[in-house]
C-alpha cells in the first residue's frame, strides 16, 4: 500500500523535467497544468513507497500511464525499476490545498 499528499504549489513546474518523461508530458492537459503535474508527482511518491527500492529514478523507472485530468478518479502507473515491471492502479483527489494518490 501507498499513499502520498502534495500541497498546492507552482514549484512542481520549476522540477518537471527530473520526474516527467515525454510520453507524461505529452498527455498534461494545460488548462490544469499544474493539477496535472502535481498529480503525476504524487502518483510517482506513491509508486517510489511501493517499490521499496533504493536508487529509484522518478524520471526512469517510475511511470503513469496518459490520464483525462478530472477532481477525483483513478488511473494506471507501473515502475520498471525492478525488473518485474509491476503495474498499479492509483486512486486520487484533487482539492483545493491538495492532492492525494494512493493505491
Amino acid at each position: 500500500a501507498g499513499i502520498d499528499i502534495e500541497y498546492r504549489s507552482e514549484r512542481v513546474s520549476r522540477i518537471r523535467s527530473r520526474f516527467m518523461n515525454p510520453e507524461e508530458e505529452a498527455g498534461i492537459d494545460k488548462e490544469y497544468e499544474t493539477e496535472h503535474l502535481l498529480l503525476h508527482w504524487c502518483a510517482k511518491e506513491t509508486l517510489f513507497k511501493m517499490v521499496g527500492y533504493e536508487e529509484v529514478d522518478f524520471l526512469r523507472h517510475l511511470h503513469v500511464c496518459p490520464f483525462p485530468y478530472a477532481e477525483k478518479g483513478s488511473f494506471t502507473v507501473y515502475e520498471t525499476r525492478t525488473g518485474e515491471g509491476t503495474v498499479y492502479r492509483l486512486n486520487y483527489l484533487v482539492t483545493p490545498d491538495f492532492v492525494l494518490t494512493r493505491s
